[in-house]
C-alpha cells in the first residue's frame, strides 16, 4: 500500500506498507508494517466489517 496525507498547510507525509489480509466470515483482517516518511514504522492491525460499515485499527509503534 501507499498513501499520502496532509498534516497542515505546510506538512505532507507519505507512507508505504506491506502485509497480508485474511477473511474471517464476513470480516476482513489486515496486518501490515507501515513506514512513514518521517522514519516512523508501525504495525497496523485493521478489521473491516462491511456489513456494519465499520473499520477498527490498532496501531503499534515499532520505531519512532
Amino acid at each position: 500500500m501507499q498513501g499520502r496525507g496532509y498534516v497542515d498547510a505546510d506538512t505532507v507525509f507519505a507512507g508505504s506498507g506491506a502485509g497480508m489480509w485474511t477473511r474471517d466470515g464476513h470480516l476482513l483482517r489486515m496486518s501490515q508494517v507501515t513506514t512513514i516518511s518521517d522514519g516512523t514504522q508501525n504495525l497496523d492491525v485493521i478489521v473491516i466489517d462491511p456489513l456494519d460499515r465499520t473499520l477498527t485499527a490498532d496501531v503499534y509503534a515499532l520505531q519512532n
